[in-house]
């Protein structure tokens, strides 16, 4: 019992805490560790666990590309399940990462297994054909051969184009094998030829684009991988319309013209049933929402189902939740392919940037001078908006109240706006009488009057209105307050109702901030 008092007592109380942190600054140090000593190892760990996440994923990749690691298509002779560190070639190299077979959307995982089993009972690949002869015929069907070709993971065999179109002389071969193989009587025998001797021939085919190529990509993958469709337009684009990285506040509320590929589309149904959208737009510079309402959702709906399509969308930028948003009123269309080669002839295209791909860019949250209120249900308060301060605000800004008072709190307008102004002046002064009945007459009129006051020093400073403002909301009811501050009287906008309790509360804050005057 002593040694639990005396040792184990002491320590819950903060044991916890220091194992947590001890914890944590293991793991920190660990990951810096092998990033700095084993950068491609560690990237590719990394991309292997947020490989669900493609919005992890392209933000890795960035981060992988500014680390010198290049990130390579999928390779059916160098890709593993996941994604696959490659040994650098050359000493001063950081080496290269190669997406794994898995991540090629419409191939299974034992699919991707049995392939690299196969792969690593005997050697590499060589060609189509012996691709072909040596997969099973089960994996090789229209989707997996389609699935592998369009992802890049079988350049290395053949042309992406011949291999896309003519996918079913390629399952047609490998079926054929599987039915050699397993005759009791072997066809090529008797016919003198090894079966190693058989290839496979495709008609003339019009090699692919290197845009139908990262559209393949896009397809099988969920994103451009050897570069992006935008890549070397920036300058093409940015003399046409502004550039979504170049927004800034001072275009909020103004009508804007941006142009770019759609990146995603959500639709929404509205209470009355309608179908509007949220456009995701991308450009070489960065992403933004574009709000299309059903109307202009329906007239433009057949248009962002067409591929290879480039927009050029007008309207009135707006800025929520510190994000910008597009409210299109207006959107025009043309080819990807027409704008490449346009820029390529007015000579705004930039080849070598077209070959890196482009950045990343996660722009930062903008701070909005101006939010709008929602009730306790979370819904917005039509009209209703709250203006934030300022960094060079100070953090004791107490509103609107609290600034009229620092100000001088003229109480002229306010008496005029409840009458009180008018009453005072028809009082008589001090001494005099007053016999006529106009005057008897008023008198009631002011004594109903039920108004709470709370007298405060000359010099109230601001935390202390504040504080005395929380009191009083926590006292809600029917009759009024006001502020006598020195010689001046200041009606609140809110009514109360008085108590002992709400007496005292009024009291002990008033204690707290006497100071004696020096």
């Amino acid at each position: 019992e002593k040694i639990f008092d005396d040792v184990i007592t002491p320590f819950a109380g903060y044991g916890f805490n220091k194992s947590h942190a001890a914890g944590y600054a293991r793991i920190a140090y660990e990951t810096a560790y092998f990033k700095a000593n084993y950068p491609v190892q560690f990237m590719a760990a990394l991309l292997s666990s947020d490989a669900q996440r493609t919005d992890r994923v392209m933000i890795e990749i960035d981060e992988c590309r500014a680390m010198g690691i290049d990130v390579l298509p999928p390779d059916i002779n160098e890709s593993l399940r996941h994604f696959t560190a490659i040994p650098n070639k050359e000493e001063d190299g950081q080496g290269a990462i190669r997406f794994g077979l898995t991540a090629i959307k419409g191939i299974g995982d034992s699919s991707v297994q049995q392939i690299i089993d196969v792969r690593e009972q005997d050697t590499k690949f060589s060609s189509i054909a012996d691709f072909a002869r040596r997969v099973s015929a089960k994996i090789l069907n229209k989707k997996s051969i389609e699935a592998l070709a369009k992802a890049g993971a079988l350049d290395s065999l053949g042309e992406r184009r011949a291999l896309v179109d003519h996918y079913q002389i390629i399952a047609d071969f490998a079926k054929s094998c599987d039915e050699v193989s397993s005759a009791q009587t072997d066809l090529f025998h008797h016919m003198k030829t090894e079966p190693e001797d058989a290839s496979i021939e495709f008609p003339n085919t019009t090699p692919a684009t290197p845009l139908e190529k990262l559209q393949w990509e896009k397809e099988t993958l969920g994103m451009y991988v050897s570069s992006h469709p935008l890549a070397g337009l920036t300058k093409y684009i940015g003399k046409k319309t502004l550039l979504i990285n170049n927004l800034t506040k001072k275009e909020v509320g103004k009508k804007i013209k941006l142009a770019g590929i759609q990146e995603g589309l959500k639709k929404i149904t509205t209470k009355k049933g309608d179908t509007m959208a949220i456009l995701f737009l991308e450009d070489p510079t960065g992403k933004i929402e574009i709000t299309l309402f059903p109307r202009m959702y329906a007239e433009v709906v057949q248009i962002l189902e067409t591929p290879d399509t480039f927009l050029i969308i007008e309207g009135v930028l707006d800025l929520r939740a510190g994000q910008l948003q597009l409210r299109a009123d207006n959107l025009k269309h043309t080819k990807l392919s027409r704008v490449i080669e346009n820029a390529k002839k007015s000579g705004f295209y930039d080849e070598e940037a077209a070959k890196s791909g482009i950045a990343v860019v996660v722009k930062p949250q903008i701070e909005e001078e101006e939010i709008e209120i929602v009730d306790e249900e979370g819904n917005v308060i039509a009209g209703e908006t709250v203006t934030l301060q300022s960094e060079g605000e100070t953090d004791d800004f107490v509103g609107p109240l609290g600034r009229w008072i620092v100000d001088g709190a003229q109480i002229e307008e306010v008496l005029k706006e409840v009458n009180f102004l008018e009453i005072e002046t028809q009082r008589p002064s001090e001494g005099e009488e007053s016999n006529t009945d106009d005057a008897k007459e008023e008198e009631p009129s002011v004594t109903k009057i039920n108004i709470y006051t709370i007298e405060l020093p000359a010099r109230a400073p601001k935390k202390m209105l504040l504080e005395l403002k929380a009191v009083l909301e926590t006292f809600s009811g029917k009759e009024k307050v006001q502020l006598k501050i020195g010689e001046q009287i200041v009606p609140l906008p809110l009514t109360i109702n008085p108590s002992t309790v709400l007496e005292q509360k009024i009291e002990e804050l008033l204690q707290r901030y006497e100071s004696p005057v020096a």
